[in-house]
């Protein structure tokens, strides 16, 4: 039995189908509760090859979120995005990650500019305190860069 097998096995019980209904219905949220191990990946995969949504999974702490986007990306054989608090510590809001803050970025204007892709974030609590950017800011302030075109880096790294 391989991995697509189950995956097909999960995406026809009749739970899951009962789970796409209720995602949906407008404003209906949602909690699954008693999932174990991987088997949260496998929901997430086997709902979101039959939505043409985003929707996000909220893990209890950073170190579950990761696991979960890497299962289900494997499982999707595309990538989920990860959403990532911008600290380096949890709760230590002192030294910025500049990694998780482009990663929350990326994030983002991959929702901004695909917004009914059936996209999957994985993220936690600490990331959602966080305020972002909001997206029309996000828009008015990229830059778009083409291969061949000649850059002023001081001005870039003025911005």
């Amino acid at each position: 039995m391989n991995v697509d097998h189950i995956l097909d096995q999960y995406q026809r019980d009749p739970r899951t189908q009962r789970l796409l209904k209720a995602l949906q219905t407008p404003k209906e949220a949602l909690q699954i509760k008693g999932l174990i191990g991987s088997q949260i990946a496998f929901v997430a995969a086997a709902t979101r090859s039959q939505l043409s949504q985003p929707f996000l999974i909220i893990a209890s702490d950073k170190e579950e979120a990761a696991y979960w986007q890497n299962d289900i990306s494997a499982l999707l054989k595309r990538e989920a995005l990860f959403f990532p608090d911008s600290y380096r510590r949890p709760m230590g809001f002192d030294k910025l990650d500049r990694t998780n803050v482009l990663q929350r970025t990326e994030t983002v204007s991959q929702l901004v500019e695909h917004p009914k892709a059936p996209a999957v974030v994985v993220t936690y609590p600490e990331a959602l305190f966080e305020k972002v950017v909001a997206p029309t800011n996000l828009q008015e302030a990229a830059i778009e860069i083409k291969v061949g075109t000649e850059l002023d880096v001081p001005f870039l790294m003025d911005i």
